[in-house]
């Protein structure tokens, strides 16, 4: 069985072994843990950032402390380093210039005594006996003297013999390594009378008595010439521990030119002295570092967990008003919260009085719907689809419905209608534009047996970016106004007895008909007509007759029109017949004569035929002129 199942299936697997199956399920326990503090109540997650806080502080004090600790000690180690280091380059240059003045005294003497110039015998006996006789106070232990050619003539010391071998020109330093022992060389010039010049060289050993004579406390010194250790301070070897400071100096030359020690290099070696351990230092910082964890826990932790307790108040109010208690309910729930008057009391005070002003405002909105629900108009809310959200009683009433609501609305709009109202909320929607007012029709449903005509007025909801995210407006039943218009209108533009339309409404339709004939290059036909002996008919018959006789004469003209042309009584016994977008002259002459000729029967007037004459005068757009009173002049008097 795959190694990747649950728990109880690896533990089928022997490689599974029951110590792995207690740690991952130790390994789940932590992580439950772990979620249960990030999760909890915020106290819990309160006392833990807290005390994670401590922790972190607590590393971060500890790991500062630590750096701090080093950088002490390593600051003084190297202050001690660099106090060492230039007391010694100060002792060994004085040193050197002790011992070359020691050298050049001993060169005077000589050459006061003026012992070597004597002969031969006589001078080195007496060189011989002055140096036994001075020997013991004189820094030197060994002595030779060179002639004018570097042949040694005189010597003087228990290692002289030797030292003359090894000795060369150029030597400051001379190690002998059977006696283990090294040797600082000084050479002078020294008078030897007949003999000439000569060199007197001197040789100082440096042994451990040296080294001991430039200590200081609690130091070792360590002589070394090319790496060979020549002399220590002390018969134990040098300490290697890390709290010992260790430098190398190159012993110095007072000769220019000449490179220090030539291989001559003094260690020292020196313990730090008394220093703070990381042993003792830590469990003070820690001390320090659990008595400000203890300080803080005492003054910030029963802070936050008194602070914590003042907002759960908040939150536990918060959930009891959203669960319909009242607002004293809150009110002595919110209690603790004004504990003091900081932030959270200032957050309760604002918190009771906005559950108070919800209240009102609920309480206005109630009201505010219950005078909806009085008014004739409809307040609806739409969604970006067209469904009906909300919308007050008006609504039920105007469609005909026990209920709207969750119902498209599109599918209470006259299918006529229904793309115009869709292109007025697209542009709501798309920001084109900010407010419509439109009207359009309802379906009738029910005991409405006519078009249902509604005006509304819309608005956008818009979110805080801007996006629409629905439709408000009102709507109101203008069915009645709306034919009430109709009729006012037709009443403006027709003649109230033919039914015909009157001089207004013409000319408009002129002004159209000429506009279209000049773009598209036809004709347009004007054609006035007017009754004849009208008057006579008015006198012998009555004027009622002649009504009658106006509206059949205006009925026979109007049976012979084409769809687009337009028949309109002008005043009294005149009418003016419009003939828009004829193509030709013959088509306008084709359209007149059909007039004549139905105008030859008589008319039917209270059951009698009646004939009637009339008068037709024509001018034609353009070529009788361009504009509308022209070509009435010109129809006039043609």
């Amino acid at each position: 069985m795959a190694a990747s199942g649950t728990v109880g299936t690896r533990s089928t697997d022997p490689r599974w072994s029951q110590a792995d199956s207690a740690r991952v399920i130790m390994l789940n326990r932590s992580r439950r843990w772990i979620a249960s503090l990030f999760s909890g109540g915020l106290r819990r997650q309160a006392f833990f950032h807290l005390a994670l806080t401590i922790l972190i502080a607590s590393a971060i004090i500890l790991l500062g402390a630590s750096a701090t600790l080093s950088n002490i000690r390593e600051r003084d180690r190297q202050l001690q380093q660099n106090q060492l280091r230039e007391h010694y380059n100060t002792v060994l240059p004085r040193l050197e210039s002790a011992w070359s003045t020691a050298a050049m005294q001993a060169q005077s003497r000589i050459e006061y005594l003026r012992i070597l110039e004597q002969p031969d015998t006589l001078a080195f006996s007496r060189l011989t006996a002055y140096l036994n006789a001075q020997w013991a106070l004189s820094e030197f232990s060994n002595l030779l003297v060179l002639d004018a050619h570097n042949q040694v003539i005189f010597h003087h010391g228990s290692e002289s013999v030797s030292l003359k071998d090894l000795f060369g020109e150029q030597s400051e330093w001379i190690y002998v390594p059977q006696f283990r022992q090294l040797y600082r060389v000084f050479q002078l010039p020294v008078w030897l009378g007949e003999r000439g010049a000569g060199r007197l060289v001197l040789f100082k050993s440096l042994s451990n008595s040296t080294l001991r004579e430039m200590l200081v406390p609690d130091a070792f010194l360590q002589l070394s010439y090319h790496g060979q250790l020549v002399a220590r301070s002390d018969a134990m070897p040098p300490p290697a521990d890390a709290n010992t400071l260790h430098i190398e100096l190159p012993w110095p030359s007072l000769q220019a030119g000449r490179a220090e020690g030539k291989g001559t290099v003094l260690e020292i070696y020196r313990g730090m002295g008394e220093q703070l351990s990381y042993a003792n230092f830590i469990p003070q910082t820690m001390g320090a570092i659990a008595l400000l964890a203890a300080l803080i826990w005492l003054t910030v932790g029963r802070w936050l967990a008194r602070t914590a307790r003042r907002i759960e108040t908040l939150g536990k109010g918060a959930h009891l008003y959203a669960a319909g208690k009242d607002l004293e309910t809150l009110v002595a729930e919110l209690k603790p919260a004004h504990h003091r008057a900081d932030e959270i009391g200032a957050t309760a005070v604002a918190f009771e009085r906005m559950m108070e002003a919800i209240q009102n405002r609920a309480r206005e909105q109630q009201y505010y719907l219950e005078t909806l629900a009085l008014l004739e108009e409809a307040v609806i809310e739409l969604s970006v689809e067209g469904v009906i959200l909300r919308a007050s009683p008006g609504w039920n009433k105007i469609v005909h419905r026990e209920e709207g609501v969750g119902q498209s609305i599109f599918s209470e709009i006259h299918s006529e209608d229904v793309e115009l109202v869709k292109a007025q909320l697209m542009a709501l929607f798309s920001g084109e534009k900010q407010q419509v007012t439109l009207r359009f029709r309802l379906r009738p449903r029910g005991v409405a047996t006519h078009e249902i005509w509604v005006e509304c007025q819309l608005l956008p909801n818009a979110s805080r970016n801007g996006r629409v995210t629905g439709i408000r407006g009102v709507l109101r039943d203008i069915t009645q106004t709306y034919l009430n218009e109709r009729q006012i209108t037709h009443m403006a533009l027709h003649d109230a007895l033919t039914e015909l339309p009157n001089r207004i409404l013409l000319e408009d339709r002129i002004r159209n008909a000429l506009s279209i004939a000049e773009r598209n290059q036809h004709l347009v036909g004007v054609c006035f007509i007017d009754l004849d002996n009208f008057k006579v008919i008015n006198d012998t018959l009555g004027h009622k007759a002649g009504d009658r006789l106006l509206v059949a004469f205006a009925e026979r003209l109007r049976a012979g029109l084409r769809g687009g042309d337009t028949l309109a009584r002008w005043g009294g016994d005149e009418f003016v017949l419009l003939l828009p977008d004829m193509q030709s002259m013959r088509a306008i002459r084709s359209v007149t004569d059909k007039i004549i000729e139905s105008l030859q029967s008589p008319l039917m007037l209270d059951g009698n035929e009646t004939r009637v004459t009339f008068s037709m005068g024509a001018a034609v757009y353009p070529h009788d002129g361009m504009e509308i009173e022209l070509l009435f002049s010109q129809a006039e008097v043609t």
